[in-house]
């Protein structure tokens, strides 16, 4: 368990390894509190990080570099496996920040993100000449006009 609790210690876990690593600690039949208490951190956070392990194995087999904690949360919102992976599959195919995909996720919940939205995630909206000024490789074209795009006049001129 010392070893275990070591581990955890270190700056280079992501959340998954973090929230495996509470696993592996109430395991060894230590509650949410005591394992806070022993990693520093409120219980709050375990309970929130032990929750993350719930997610479909396909979220959690992505990259988390690229897939945050932010983001796994916010695929927690959503009630079933089958509606987080939708939300996940528009976040794969055309990657967008925490702040953007929390309004994916919203209209998820609310019954509007459309099979049609998810089928077409990832195809540029504009010429690549367009995403590349935008330091994008590509958007998600029926989400986008949607969920707010960047007003022209703040569009970097190359």
């Amino acid at each position: 368990m010392m070893s275990l609790q070591e581990n955890l210690g270190r700056k280079d876990l992501d959340w998954l390894e973090i929230a495996r690593g509470y696993q592996a600690l109430q395991e060894e039949g230590l509650t949410h509190e005591q394992v806070a208490s022993l990693v520093g951190v409120s219980r709050v956070v375990v309970t929130n990080r032990l929750s993350l392990i719930r997610l479909p194995e396909e979220v959690k087999s992505v990259p988390r570099r690229t897939f945050s904690e932010g983001h796994a949360k916010l695929l927690l919102e959503l009630d079933t496996p089958e509606e987080q992976l939708e939300a996940f599959s528009v976040w794969k195919n055309s990657p967008v920040t925490s702040k953007s995909f929390q309004k994916i996720v919203k209209r998820a919940k609310s019954g509007i993100l459309t099979r049609e939205e998810v089928k077409n995630a990832g195809r540029p909206a504009f010429s690549e000449g367009h995403a590349h000024k935008r330091g994008q490789k590509g958007w998600a074209p029926s989400l986008l006009p949607k969920i707010g795009t960047p007003k022209r006049s703040k569009m970097l001129d190359v």
